[in-house]
């Protein structure tokens, strides 16, 4: 049988330190350079001076795949990872006009199993399945720039149960909002 041969990318790279870029817009360069839709660019922002990643037309179909490769993954075994990104403030009253903010992100157990688990402000109520979570974002501000700080180990226990977070895999943000950096602290 062929077994297919992962590549990781942080693997070699020091995970010790204070933090570790995933993804940065500004000069910096990443391990995991993303895949974008054709929907994505990296553009100058006046607004914060320096380059973000914003989609040019907003659709369903905008997402920014990390890694960038379907044979590799990222291999973070950070606690935490946060999003600097900015929601555009929309009509409160109206909530079928605000554009969703989602992010997917697979991760892996410490039995090597892989999960997904799926953040959405569209999702109304927690579900979760033995492999999915898919987790309500209900109070994201918009109007301003946001570090989305999402706790890993936390977030895989609670959703599935009797499992312990390894590592981060993979992540893929769908939204039409501009977005500076990944990391993920220590």
């Amino acid at each position: 049988s062929l077994q297919l041969q992962m590549t990781n990318l942080f693997e070699s790279a020091y995970q010790g330190g204070p933090a570790v870029d995933v993804l940065s817009a500004s000069g910096n360069q990443t391990a995991a350079l993303p895949k974008l839709t054709s929907h994505w660019t990296k553009t100058y922002d006046k607004a914060v001076r320096t380059n973000v990643y914003a989609v040019a037309q907003p659709s369903p179909n905008a997402r920014l795949v990390m890694p960038n490769h379907d044979k590799k993954m990222l291999g973070l075994t950070q606690r935490y990872l946060v999003l600097q990104l900015f929601l555009p403030a929309e009509d409160a009253d109206d909530l079928r006009k605000q554009r969703p903010l989602s992010l997917e992100l697979a991760v892996s157990d410490a039995a090597k199993h892989r999960r997904r688990l799926l953040f959405s402000t569209s999702f109304a109520e927690l579900k979760k399945t033995p492999l999915h979570a898919r987790i309500p974002l209900p109070s994201v501000p918009r109007g301003v720039w946001v570090h989305l700080a999402l706790d890993l180990v936390d977030l895989v226990g609670h959703s599935f149960a009797g499992v312990s977070f390894a590592r981060l895999d993979a992540l893929a943000p769908r939204a039409a909002c501009p977005l500076r950096r990944i990391y993920a602290p220590r």
